[in-house]
């Protein structure tokens, strides 16, 4: 998860749109549902708002932060359904056991009862802030917060799943590739001045890539 900047103005048609007289599935225009996702990429690089894995049109879902549904038989943020500062674009199909998907499912599959209030929102607060990543591919909270920051990073992880396996052993995989890559520059080149280029060039390469935030943060880069 890593800091997104959100343009003030989203697709044009959401300011159409009311939760009282619609529901989501008036976003099945096609043209509609394309201009979202480009909005969603512009902010987010074709990336999952939460985990950083492939998150596009096709092979993602648009995430409410605030859901919009229904949970034991409420649904306490409909009025969000429209709104441009809810949405996002996220990973995964429904059966998926991390991210937006996980955080909206209701019983033992799901996070439980949470507080949306408590969750970083990637394009308010800075991530950066709150977790680090290991080489082994495991998030970790910062050891400088206070006493409700690290709550708040630890209730984020809990409810979106960011410590599962899968996320894990995916994410060491991507560490894995990138260290090699380091390795062998240290290895062939000696001159500083060329060395402190190709990091920046692999730096700069990794911001491109899948899990992006864990790679720079674990190998310091």
């Amino acid at each position: 998860m890593k800091k997104l900047i959100r343009n003030t103005l989203g697709p044009d048609f959401l300011s159409n749109c009311s939760h009282e007289l619609h529901d989501w599935r008036r976003l099945r225009s096609r043209n509609r549902k394309k201009s979202l996702w480009l909005h969603l990429k512009l902010m987010q690089n074709g990336f999952c708002c939460y985990c950083e894995s492939v998150a596009v049109q096709g092979n993602g879902h648009v995430e409410h932060f605030f859901y919009k549904g229904k949970k034991n038989g409420v649904a306490p943020y409909k009025d969000k359904t429209f709104e441009w500062s809810n949405l996002f674009g996220c990973c995964g199909t429904p059966g998926h056991s991390h991210c937006g998907h996980f955080k909206d499912k209701e019983g033992r599959e799901g996070p439980g009862d949470y507080n949306p209030y408590d969750l970083i929102k990637p394009d308010e607060d800075d991530p950066s802030e709150y977790f680090h990543f290991i080489r082994s591919g495991h998030i970790r909270v910062n050891s400088d917060l206070s006493i409700d920051d690290e709550r708040r990073a630890k209730e984020t992880i809990r409810v979106l799943n960011l410590g599962v396996g899968s996320l894990n052993s995916a994410r060491e995989v991507q560490i894995g590739i990138v260290k090699r890559e380091v390795e062998a520059l240290l290895d062939l080149t000696e001159n500083l001045s060329d060395i402190k280029n190709e990091l920046a060039r692999i730096k700069s390469e990794t911001k491109n890539s899948v899990f992006q935030t864990a790679v720079i943060s674990a190998l310091d880069l």
